[in-house]
């Protein structure tokens, strides 16, 4: 609803949101009806009782302008004004199914988030092209590991763009402030991410490492349920607003987090002394990755917590776990390509980069733990 109102009268917002002046009646209040706007500026429509003295309007919302309080006011050459009512209420106001209510924020840390979320997209997108166009520069035994790093890239170059227009729906900038328009910002697509791209990470590191079938099927089945269950158990402390109910889901969460870090950083250090000695130092940077890039989601989840929902924790979060996704699923692939790629050299599977001598054949194609 938008209402036409004099400028040069002294208007003021009441509680439900109507425009009143000192000429209003304070016990009967009509809302303006636009399709028939007088040029007073108030005209007839549905009436609405308002048992609330005209003093006490006044009280209550310090005998401020419309314009300060939240209605958007927007002055015309023929003297009028138009004024848009204030925002609409939170969703759980509105009895509708939500996210946690977004906070004001700034310009500068909207920009700041949504440019986060574009520079994944675009970084993903040239990933993808990256591992897909070079997979045939590895051995066919390490070329499935490229390609699911590849397949891990796509997924998460889709699902930021969905949260790209996600955020930028649930925001409106207006001068140097981003208020919420109403729209959830559905976080839900991040999650959906890594459901399918976190067990693909596991499974990259395992195939890359050239175990013999028994292990690498063993160290499978323990881990990709796992890392399914550290998805969905960190899903609904995201969806909570009471901090309670949040730290039980991240402590819940951070069990199979601690147990798959666990196991894939001791298979890790079983492995580097079976690899050439070429290899090692990469898969040693490999385990050091995994723990360093991992450790970003868990921390970026705390900070709603422990700062509340407020503009530096919304972008502290989103932020980190831009970070987190870009390190873990771009750095840690580019690693996955150079073991195999090495490995295939030394392998004498393909040809050596040029200039760089081929070291004679390893005498195994698969490490026995």
């Amino acid at each position: 609803m938008t209402m036409l109102v004099e400028r040069d009268d002294a208007w003021y917002c009441t509680v439900s949101g109507l425009c009143v002046n000192d000429n209003t009646d304070p016990f009967s209040l009509d809302p303006p009806d636009t399709s028939s706007a007088s040029p007073s500026g108030v005209a007839g429509g549905r009436r609405e009782s308002l048992r609330t003295p005209r003093v006490e309007l006044d009280e209550l919302h310090g005998n401020r302008p419309c314009d300060q309080l939240g209605a958007q006011v927007k002055y015309f050459g023929d003297g009028k004004t138009l004024v848009h009512p204030p925002k609409p209420a939170p969703h759980a106001e509105r009895n509708e199914p939500s996210m946690i209510d977004l906070p004001d924020i700034s310009s500068t840390t909207f920009f700041v988030i949504e440019n986060g979320f574009s520079l994944a997209f675009a970084t993903f997108l040239g990933a993808a092209v990256f591992f897909l166009a070079t997979r045939r520069d590895v051995a066919a035994m390490y070329r499935t590991s490229v390609t699911v790093c590849g397949v891990v890239v796509v997924i998460a170059a889709y699902h930021y763009f969905r949260i790209f227009e996600s955020f930028n729906g649930s925001y409106e900038v207006a001068g140097g402030t981003a208020s919420p328009t109403g729209q959830v910002f559905n976080e839900a697509y991040r999650y959906m991410d890594w459901l399918i791209t976190v067990p693909l990470l596991v499974v990259e590191l395992i195939l890359v490492m050239g175990l013999v079938a028994a292990r690498r099927r063993s160290l499978l089945v323990r881990l990709v349920p796992a890392s399914f269950a550290m998805i969905a158990l960190g899903y609904p402390g995201e969806l909570s607003s009471e901090a309670g109910t949040q730290w039980l889901w991240w402590a819940l969460a951070m069990i199979p987090f601690v147990y798959i870090l666990f196991v894939l950083f001791t298979e890790v250090s079983k492995v580097i002394k079976d690899q050439p000695v070429e290899v090692q130092p990469l898969f040693r940077a490999v385990r050091a990755a995994l723990v360093v890039t991992w450790f970003f989601y868990p921390i970026a989840y705390l900070f709603p917590i422990l700062m509340g929902n407020t503009g530096t924790a919304l972008a502290l979060e989103n932020v980190g776990y831009v970070v987190a996704d870009l390190t873990a699923k771009v750095g840690y692939g580019l690693l996955i390509y150079l073991i195999a790629k090495r490995k295939s050299e030394l392998e004498d599977l393909v040809p050596a980069t040029v200039g760089e001598p081929v070291s004679p054949r390893a005498k195994r194609t698969a490490t026995k733990v």
